[in-house]
């Protein structure tokens, strides 16, 4: 994410994150008829809007969104870079050429589910990112907990635990210690 929000600053373009998870329906992200002021209207839901006006938006834990979603994405991250919008009698929405798509995802995480080969070829640069000594050194000065860290880590990597040891557990761990 931070990645994300640091390519929108440098090509100044406003970043949207949608966090999805199974309670994420399709008219949250791409907009529905609201019934406003005596009349119905209707509003883009945050991935129209960016495609129409530009931006980039983050595809947050792609791995856990829902079938719905994810095949309303393929015809907007393939090179048809568009969407219909069916109950906006069928508008078809172009992307704006400075439309952008980020997924993001923890990968095997628990209530998470691999990628299915369609969607995943749709990301054309897809990186991989392991934590980072040199950065964990900055902020967790304690070599105990970073040695803890890294062995939690293998027996995560070993199957032996359900969820890896993040940065962010390291940063709460230390600041709870402190309370």
């Amino acid at each position: 994410n931070h990645l994300a929000e640091a390519l929108g600053a440098k090509v100044r373009q406003p970043v949207w994150s949608i966090g999805l998870n199974g309670g994420s329906t399709v008219e949250d992200i791409v907009g529905q008829p609201l019934f406003i002021n005596g009349s119905t209207v209707w509003v883009d839901g945050v991935l129209t809007y960016a495609m129409r006006h530009g931006g980039i938006i983050v595809l947050d834990e792609v791995n856990a969104c829902p079938n719905e979603i994810t095949f309303i994405l393929h015809q907007i991250l393939d090179n048809r870079r568009s969407l219909t919008l069916v109950q906006k009698g069928r508008e078809v929405v172009r992307a704006h050429r400075n439309f952008f798509v980020v997924g993001t995802m923890n990968p095997d995480y628990r209530g998470t589910k691999p990628l299915n080969e369609a969607f995943k070829d749709r990301f054309h640069v897809p990186l991989e990112l392991d934590y980072d000594d040199k950065v964990e050194k900055k902020l967790i000065p304690d070599e105990k907990i970073r040695e803890l860290a890294g062995k939690l880590r293998k027996m995560f990597k070993a199957g032996e635990l359900d969820s890896p040891c993040s940065t962010r557990m390291l940063l709460d761990y230390i600041e709870n210690k402190e309370l």
